[in-house]
């Protein structure tokens, strides 16, 4: 590879588990493969603290240029995307490490809904909707304009999301062993998920201290497995947070005064279960004119995408 920074550019996409990174080529194509990717720990400040966050920033971009076999330099322009880097006091700490990493000559840290829309829809213009242990919406049009809805966190939103969908499932299994619900295969999917034998258990497994939100989150695949089993609670679990979402996306796409939408899923729920974007797009297909729908699986290729856009 060229060995001279000014022709590189750095894409980081960093959320609340991990950090990953791209070193990629200046002048290549938005589908070309980067030349090294480095993953490191979690990079959102709210969750880890600044000190494990930027360390974790410092150790992907290391690797990235580990992996592509170059010595370590300052490149031309990097894209941040950082979950949880929505306030200008929480930017000002991530470009004062750039800046004294030497990252780049120019530098941009952006939330982390941004690339996924670059990397799903035609010049950033769309809408991008984000699913994974929380949930977000975010839209932008061709004159720039741009609108967020949802993303308020786990206690009064997150709607659509792992969280929201664990959550739901669980209190539809509580449900069904009181007999206040109807039967659901959950109930018995929970208590085999874990590890206890009477749903009297679940409240233990539950509450324990180690069940973190994420630790939560990850239960939403028990509802997506029961669904696949044909559990119509589960269907209307899934259903329901689809419509969550979609309603997110219309909030949008009236704001932004869009005729038709390219939509871009991102997160873990969307790229884990394909049928979960599907069911956003059902829930959409009366109401707005869809263009394209497209599920972002590396959004680090979108924080490449504006990168280089940094650098035009």
């Amino acid at each position: 590879m060229n060995d001279n920074g000014k022709d590189l550019v750095i894409g980081v996409d960093g959320g609340g588990s991990s950090t990953e990174c791209w070193l990629a080529e200046l002048a290549a194509d938005a589908l070309s493969e980067p030349l090294g990717r480095g993953i490191a720990g979690p990079s959102n400040v709210r969750v880890v603290g600044q000190s494990a966050a930027l360390q974790n920033l410092a150790d992907a971009v290391e690797r990235a240029f580990q992996s592509a076999g170059a010595t370590q330099q300052t490149v031309r322009c990097a894209c941040l995307a950082l979950a949880g880097s929505d306030r200008a006091s929480d930017q000002t700490v991530v470009e004062q490490w750039a800046q004294d990493f030497s990252l780049a000559e120019r530098v941009a840290v952006v939330h982390d809904a941004l690339p996924i829309l670059y990397a799903g829809c035609p010049d950033g213009q769309g809408v991008a909707l984000i699913a994974g242990t929380g949930s977000l919406a975010f839209g932008r049009n061709a004159a720039g304009v741009s609108y967020r809805c949802g993303g308020w966190g786990p206690l009064f939103g997150d709607e659509g999301s792992a969280y929201a969908i664990a959550l739901a499932g669980l209190r539809a299994a509580a449900r069904c062993a009181d007999g206040r619900g109807p039967h659901t295969q959950l109930e018995e999917d929970f208590l085999k998920r874990l590890g206890v034998e009477q749903p009297s258990e679940l409240i233990e497994a539950i509450y324990r201290t180690e069940m973190d939100r994420p630790a939560i989150a990850n239960c939403a695949a028990t509802v997506f497995s029961a669904l696949s089993g044909g559990d119509e609670v589960a269907r209307e679990i899934i259903a329901a947070a689809a419509a969550e979402l979609a309603e997110m996306a219309s909030v949008l796409v009236e704001r932004l005064g869009l005729p038709t939408v390219h939509l871009a899923f991102g997160g873990g729920l969307f790229t884990a279960h394909d049928q979960y974007a599907s069911a956003v797009v059902q829930s959409l297909d009366d109401s707005i004119p869809i263009a394209s729908a497209t599920t972002v699986s590396d959004p680090a290729r979108g924080a490449v995408q504006i990168a280089r856009s940094f650098a035009e």
